[in-house]
């Protein structure tokens, strides 16, 4: 017991089998007697005490100690070389300076359209669904502003290049989804009803004009089924300094929780393929 020792500095060890203080079972001097006593009441179907369980215990312990494992030797748990690890992993780095780098280069691109659409808050827009999921004849249009969006948490893993599908779904723990805030002048779209709040209805990335231009990644999958025009564009508040960005939380906890491996699974040589 460390704290208590650290507070009581008289406190001292107390022996399970005699009660004796300054030493434990396995080094008292009555834990092979009483052991072997134990021993020889089990051979005569005679049942044991508490205290001659423990001495039978602790003997059979201190006779026969585990053997050790052999220890595995360590390697990066990102790249898998047995030479250095995660911290000091050249293959790390060189991908963090390349994801950053292509970052740059697909906030770059996406500033630029968003800019030229005024794609922002405030921005007039006109909201299209074609039936249940998409898959219907019938269209619902309505018009509505922009209240939020979360543009500037947008990074390359944002892109139609990152969460390749696998199979018929994406790989939807390592989304990096958009999230757009809309008021409505309608409530009768049925596909967004358990959506509603005061007229506001939240959804994931929808097909934008962004999407459009290949730089979001649209997600035709249930809810995800509207389509955005631009009527009155907006001013779009996001700085040039917002493109050169490091340091960027999703982007480290992508990097610090896959390894390389995962990543090419992910989409990794797609994102730098095309944007780097």
């Amino acid at each position: 017991m460390p704290i208590k020792k650290m507070i009581d500095a008289n406190y001292r060890n107390t022996c399970g089998l005699c009660g004796g203080l300054g030493h434990n079972a396995r080094s008292c001097s009555q834990l092979e007697p009483i052991a072997n006593q134990a021993k020889q009441k089990v051979e005569d179907g005679f049942p044991l005490t508490f205290r001659e369980q423990k001495a039978l215990r602790s003997y059979q312990k201190l006779k026969n100690p585990k053997s050790k494992r052999t220890r595995r030797k360590p390697q990066c748990g990102f790249c898998g070389s047995p030479n250095h690890n995660r911290k000091t992993c050249g293959v790390l780095k060189e991908v963090r300076t390349d994801l950053y780098t292509a970052n740059s280069n697909w906030r770059k691109a996406f500033l630029s359209k968003v800019k030229e659409i005024g794609f922002a808050e405030g921005a007039l827009i006109q909201y299209t669904t074609k039936g249940l999921f998409g898959r219907g004849e019938s269209i619902t249009k309505s018009m509505g502003i922009i209240k939020e969006t979360s543009m500037k948490d947008l990074t390359v893993l944002s892109s139609r290049e990152w969460a390749i599908p696998t199979g018929h779904w994406r790989q939807t723990d390592y989304e990096a989804r958009t999230k757009f805030k809309l008021y409505l002048n309608s409530r009768t779209d049925m596909l967004f009803r358990s959506h509603v709040d005061s007229d506001v209805f939240y959804f994931e990335v929808v097909e934008t004009p962004m999407s459009d231009a290949h730089l979001l990644a649209t997600h035709r999958e249930w809810s995800n089924m509207g389509k955005i025009e631009i009527l009155q564009p907006a001013q779009v508040n996001l700085k040039d300094k917002w493109t050169q960005e490091r340091k960027i939380n999703i982007v480290e906890w992508v990097i610090k929780n896959t390894s390389y491996d995962k990543l090419k699974l992910l989409g990794l040589e797609g994102i730098l393929g095309e944007w780097l």
